[in-house]
């Protein structure tokens, strides 16, 4: 049984059935994966940025774990309350009942969603995991909808954002 198993997450992001769309500009991508934040609209600069670099590290090759710690770091970087760039040390719950695992776990669990390439052929199920593994303190969704998008364009020239209603 491989860990991503033994802590449920892949039921779990199986189960979570959030809807996507794709919209044409960095702009309005970095605007959709933040809209439902409390700190709206302050973060989109930053995520817009985000999704640029994102872009530039898949063609070059892949996001790796490392990427995807300094683009948390470079994302979130005015959140004085938070360490950014590093894995949670807490346990806390997702919206709703969803439990992420221990901290202890998401070092091993990072690795087996790792490296994205411009190739990915799911990213959506990618998506699924990062956000149920929830690495970060904060973060965790404007984070995957970054990779996301940044993937998506890569392969269509068009970015796939969470959809927000």
């Amino acid at each position: 049984m491989n860990i991503v198993d033994k802590y449920g997450l892949q039921d779990a992001a199986n189960n979570w059935c959030p809807e996507f769309e794709f919209v044409t500009t960095v702009k309005e991508a970095a605007n959709q994966i933040n809209l439902p934040h409390e700190d709206y609209p302050e973060f989109c600069e930053k995520t817009e940025e985000s999704i640029v670099l994102a872009i530039e590290i898949l063609e070059e090759g892949s996001i790796r774990e490392f990427d995807i710690k300094a683009l948390h770091g470079f994302c979130m970087a005015a959140k004085e309350h938070m360490i950014v760039g590093g894995y949670r040390t807490q346990i806390g719950t997702i919206v709703g009942t969803f439990i992420p695992p221990e901290p202890m776990y998401i070092p091993q669990l990072m690795m087996t969603i790792f490296p994205v390439t411009k190739e990915l052929e799911d990213i959506e199920e990618w998506y699924r995991l990062f956000e149920c593994i929830h690495p970060f303190e904060d973060g965790n969704g404007r984070l995957g909808g970054i990779v996301m998008a940044a993937v998506s364009y890569l392969q269509t020239g068009k970015y796939k954002v969470p959809k927000r209603i």
